[in-house]
């Protein structure tokens, strides 16, 4: 028990690391061409959209796109209308890092794709010791941070093993139905993490084990996209009204997706079915029908929602109108 929590900190640690080594080095190679992209003129929404998409995609982290998406806001580089595209496309942009850590779970034969694309760290490694130049030693970070992220994720599904073969907890993890308990727990540990990715690398880690089934998974995965917009909200903090309604945009965007997805998921339940169970037909493994409701929750929501962008806005806009109205009565 003690080994297998140790295990799991070190893989945790690892991942965590890796993760951020991987944004923070992507985030300072193309820290000057981003900003140019935003402050094209001719930047409009469906092509904040795209660039919102590719950057997360990129960077791996939806969180960073987000914050500097509100930064910009402040400064007054970007409109609302621009932010929100960003914010939408970074959220579907991020879908990649699922795809990604599902796929290294697959096993091939006794070869561990993990610990393939983990070897990748050494690479990094050797070209920041004998890199001369600061991008050249960014590229050796950011590669090393790459490697990291599957090594952690490797450790944590090691440790994963001890929790498979205890009834207790199996047990305890199976009595929790309830969806909304789910979603509950997904945004409260993506909040304390700070990683959505986090999040998903564990359950993922879960899956094949069979600690977890892919609906509770699914559920997870929903409040950890909620979770997630804590990044964003703090970045808000101390930026002019305008920014601060950015930061909340991507709190409501999330929650009206979850929202418009557990309406769905109760209609199929009155059909006797639900998401694990469709997606299951189709994957039959299980990590890959969670990396695949991941991405299909936020295609659909972008899809769904983005027409209604300027409504979403006026929506995030309320706190502040609400206030205008309080100081107008005072002031008669």
């Amino acid at each position: 028990m003690i080994n297998a929590a140790f295990l799991f900190l070190c893989g945790l640690g690892i991942f965590m690391v890796g993760l951020k080594l991987f944004s923070t080095d992507s985030n300072f190679l193309l820290g000057n061409k981003l900003n140019k992209l935003f402050k094209n003129p001719k930047c409009g929404k469906f092509s904040c959209l795209i660039i919102g998409t590719a950057v997360s995609a990129i960077c791996q982290s939806s969180g960073a796109v987000t914050a500097i998406s509100v930064c910009l806001v402040d400064t007054g580089i970007l409109s609302l209308v621009q932010s929100a595209a960003i914010v939408m496309g970074a959220n579907v942009g991020t879908t990649i890092t699922a795809q990604l850590l599902a796929l290294s779970t697959l096993k091939g034969g006794s070869i561990h794709f993990e610990l393939i694309l983990g070897s990748l760290s050494l690479i990094g490694a050797i070209v920041t010791v004998f890199a001369k130049k600061e991008a050249g030693k960014k590229i050796g970070f950011l590669t090393a941070g790459f490697g990291m992220i599957f090594i952690g994720l490797h450790l944590i599904g090691e440790s994963m093993t001890f929790l498979s073969k205890n009834k207790t907890i199996i047990d305890f993890l199976a009595s929790i139905k309830n969806d909304y308990l789910l979603i509950f727990i997904g945004i409260l540990l993506t909040a304390i993490m700070q990683s959505s990715s986090g999040l998903t690398g564990i359950i993922i880690a879960m899956l094949p084990l069979g600690i977890l089934t892919v609906d509770q998974a699914i559920m997870l995965t929903f409040g950890s996209n909620i979770g997630s917009c804590t990044v964003a909200l703090i970045a808000g903090f101390g930026t002019n009204e305008t920014a601060k309604i950015s930061s909340r945009f991507n709190m409501i965007f999330n929650v009206l997706g979850v929202i418009i997805f557990m309406i769905i998921s109760n209609v199929l339940k009155i059909f006797g079915t639900s998401f694990g169970t469709a997606l299951g037909t189709v994957f039959k493994t299980p990590q890959i029908a969670l990396s695949m409701m991941h991405t299909l929750f936020n295609v659909v929501s972008v899809i769904i929602l983005y027409p209604f962008t300027n409504a979403i806005i006026s929506l995030c806009e309320f706190p502040k109108r609400k206030k205008f109205a309080k100081r107008l009565k005072v002031s008669q």
